[in-house]
């Protein structure tokens, strides 16, 4: 029999950690901006406790299923009771809309969140209230509550009552590793400002031997506003979500999970999230390993570059202070300003913003607000700060845990950004400015990538032509050109680059690309990933259409739900190839939150899908016929890393005019590649042969 150590931590520095007080719900002594605060009213009071009934637990055959918590002499402390689900293939149990943090109402707006513990007997048959955010079908309304910190626990199967109970007493974890199951917690996407954790159904995963919890954070103003000092330091929702992860290192053994095998996954803004916490010093030993699908911490949007700037526009619009020496009575005032007013005033800088009439309208700005901060070195007189130093500077420094890495990107993530909600923009300004793309586009482009790309003034310019309309070509082909190198540039890049640091760090790296054409679309940046920033319900494609975009990979992985949670039965993949790649990647991720290594099955052989190298960049291409290759996106990465090297082997050197002299280009993170010999590429690169005509031409990277 094996014993396990669940080393708990201190309660001192579990309450340091995400900011919480006291843990029986006792209000504490407040101090904000150096001096007591005036006591305030509580906006709420306290969520109702219903104590426990002395009961056994009942027949589950007639029952509810029902997860208990014990105390340290054995003492039933809470009865969490849920839901059979068993109309679905198969049966597992649900648990919903468990709270696991007061509401952050009122004089608790903007602070970290304050922990509640799960006590008495919970009902949790039923999702809670998204997040507030911007109505989906009417940006100019909101919806959803700023109650909303609960988080769900889908299993296969409960502990028996022993098992649970000696877990929680004796800090055992059987040794039969299917007694408690491996967990994987998923941080949903939507840029930070939309989406909810009742919109990913677990009946794909629940016969893959793991437990999903999805849990709900703070979006928008509620949840990032910062002014970049200790009075308003921002990152609320990263606080969040290490308390969901504080939660499950708890509570988890009581549904079935195993709190010594967490894995920490998610999508766009949630998988930056998940990486920045790998990140920061609070998030150490809360789990072992990261899935993070198309995101990462240095992507475009994962960290703010100005929370000042944002802070004052959002208080401006509300008609609160601004000044730079009034911080305490700015936050007073948006404390007291209703959410609604909050959050549209947020949405005035969404990402998407690009008015058709504004020819010089800045793309970076798209990725510019409203997200995680780097709060710096903790001073020891505030409270402890959650990012001491940018993403970039602690992949580049190696200061990173050695656990396991999943990342992948989609084949073409910007199609429906650009190829359906910017289109018009984009044709307009096509046709009515000349040079647009090349011009205007391309330089945005690259100032978006926020100093990940080190292209030089010359080699920016032998860009002429890489974006422009060929003489004879269609305006569909510019745009597909448009949305190749968006994609690599916004995509890719930070994956590739993830990816080439992280290996370093001695934790293994598995890279993929989702290269599957879904038959429904799902919007670039959306309120879900499986509807349109317009509103427009998910579709099906057009037979024609085989771009893979934002987030269509996610049809693969869960059931579409809506932001309520209520079920999309119009959406089903019925065809053989849409279920078998439905099949791999579920199977894929859960192996890798079981084991640490996503290793699959290619005509009934194990594969060779070997870890990310910076040599070899390996990589799987997910498709209905899987594959395995190296030298990821060769060319196109040496073109966005400025990797000269690259440029001037014979795989890419046909791709430049002759006539063009490149300058040396520095790596855009020092010594990205320092250390190893320049990968050269072999017969499985992602390459194509060079486009013939006018403008520049990357193998692979134009069509």
């Amino acid at each position: 029999m094996r014993f396990r150590i669940l080393v708990a931590l201190p309660w001192v520095a579990l309450l340091a950690a995400i900011g919480v007080q006291g843990a029986a719900g006792a209000r504490v002594k407040r101090i904000v901006g150096g001096r007591t605060a005036v006591r305030p009213t509580p906006a709420t009071p306290r969520p109702e406790v219903r104590p426990v009934q002395p009961i056994e637990r009942p027949d589950e055959t007639t029952a509810p299923p029902v997860a208990t918590l014990y105390s340290d002499d054995g003492r039933v402390t809470a009865r969490v009771i849920g839901v059979t689900e068993d109309k679905t293939k198969p049966p597992y149990y649900s648990f919903k809309g468990i709270r696991y943090a007061w509401p952050p109402v009122g004089w608790l707006r903007f602070q970290r969140p304050r922990k509640l513990p799960l006590e008495g007997e919970v009902v949790a048959r039923q999702y809670g209230a998204p997040c507030v955010q911007p109505n989906p079908y009417n940006p100019q309304q909101v919806i959803g509550s700023e109650d909303c910190l609960f988080l769900n626990v889908f299993t296969p199967k409960l502990p028996p009552s022993r098992v649970s109970q000696f877990a929680r007493v004796h800090d055992f974890c059987a040794d039969d590793e299917d007694t408690l199951l491996p967990v994987m917690v998923w941080s949903h996407g939507g840029g930070y400002r939309q989406g909810s954790a009742s919109q990913y159904g677990p009946t794909h995963l629940m016969d893959k031997g793991i437990v999903v919890v999805t849990f709900q954070y703070r979006l928008g103003p509620l949840g990032f506003l910062s002014h970049g000092n200790k009075d308003s330091p921002g990152n609320a929702a990263l606080c969040d979500q290490l308390a969901v992860l504080e939660w499950v290192k708890e509570h988890i053994h009581a549904f079935g999970g195993d709190p010594m095998r967490v894995s920490l996954a998610g999508h766009d803004a949630g998988a930056s999230a998940a990486m920045l916490l790998t990140q920061s010093k609070h998030g150490q030993g809360l789990f072992r390993s990261v899935v993070a699908m198309s995101g990462t911490s240095l992507s475009a949007w994962a960290t703010e570059s100005k929370p000042r700037a944002s802070a004052r526009s959002i208080a401006g619009k509300v008609k609160c202070p601004t000044g730079e020496n009034n911080t305490v009575e700015t936050v007073k005032c948006l404390q007291e300003v209703s959410a609604k007013d909050l959050v549209i005033s947020g949405m005035g800088m969404a990402m998407s913003q690009l008015a058709p009439g504004d020819a010089q309208g800045d793309f970076a700005d798209m990725f510019s607000s409203l997200a995680p901060v780097v709060d710096g070195p903790t001073d020891s007189r505030s409270q402890p700060t959650i990012l001491e130093e940018g993403p970039k500077e602690s992949l580049e420094g190696g200061r990173l845990p050695s656990i396991p890495l999943l990342t992948g990107i989609t084949k073409d993530e910007t199609s429906n950004l650009f190829s359906k909600i910017q289109k018009s923009s984009i044709l307009q300004k096509m046709k009515e400015i000349p040079g647009y793309l090349d011009n205007i586009f391309l330089p945005q482009l690259v100032k978006s990538t926020k100093g990940l790309t080190n292209l030089t003034t010359s080699l920016t310019q032998t860009l002429t032509g890489y974006l422009g309309v060929i003489p004879g070509e269609s305006t569909q082909g510019a745009l597909s050109r448009l949305i190749e190198a968006s994609s690599d540039a916004l995509f890719a890049l930070p994956a590739f680059l993830t990816s080439s640091l992280w290996q370093r760090s001695g934790g293994p790296v598995f890279l993929y690309s989702f290269d599957h054409p879904s038959p429904f679309s799902a919007s670039v940046f959306s309120s879900s990933p499986f509807t349109s920033l317009a509103g427009e319900d998910s579709k099906a494609k057009d037979a024609n259409d085989k771009s893979v975009g934002h987030g269509e990979d996610l049809f693969y992985l869960f059931e579409p739900m809506t932001l309520e949670g209520e079920k999309q039965p119009s959406i089903n993949l019925t065809k053989q190839d849409d279920k078998n790649v439905l099949n791999l990647l579920t199977s894929m991720v859960a192996k890798f939150v079981k084991t640490g290594n996503p290793s699959i099955e290619l005509e009934g052989q194990e594969s060779a899908w070997l870890p990310f190298t910076g040599d070899q960049n390996n990589y799987l291409s997910i498709s209905s016929k899987p594959t395995v290759g190296s030298q990821f996106k060769f060319c196109q990465m040496g073109l966005w890393s400025g990797i000269s090297s690259r440029l001037l082997s014979p795989e890419c050197s046909d791709a430049f005019s002759p006539t063009v002299l490149l300058q040396p280009l520095a790596p855009p993170l020092q010594g990205l590649l320092a250390g190893g010999s320049q990968p050269q590429p072999t017969q499985q690169s992602q390459r194509t042969p060079p486009r013939q005509g006018g403008g520049l031409s990357i193998p692979g990277f134009l069509g």
